[in-house]
């Protein structure tokens, strides 16, 4: 995605209250790479709508359509452990 584009689906996720309904947020790596012909950064764009949310935010990871990832499950209860730098995921 864009910048401009990431931080519009951001801030729809934002209006429609998901942001209140979660624990924490995994964002993954951007396959736009930025320019700096572009107003806007991709991490800057990022910033500007979860700066202040009250919950822990990962971005960056490893979780996309691209090689290398990690497949996480739609649905699935997901702890993370920042520490041990793990992903557990429980379907129930």
């Amino acid at each position: 995605m864009s910048a401009t584009t990431l931080k519009r689906a951001l801030m729809a996720l934002k209006y429609k209250g998901v942001f209140e309904q979660i624990n924490g947020l995994l964002i993954g790596r951007n396959a736009v790479v930025d320019s700096e012909e572009q107003p806007l950064s991709s991490e800057q764009a990022m910033l500007d709508v979860v700066s202040n949310l009250p919950i822990p935010v990962i971005y960056d990871m490893d979780i996309s359509h691209l090689p290398p990832n990690l497949t996480l499950v739609n649905g699935a209860i997901a702890h993370v452990d920042g520490d041990k730098d793990q992903i557990t995921q429980v379907l129930d």
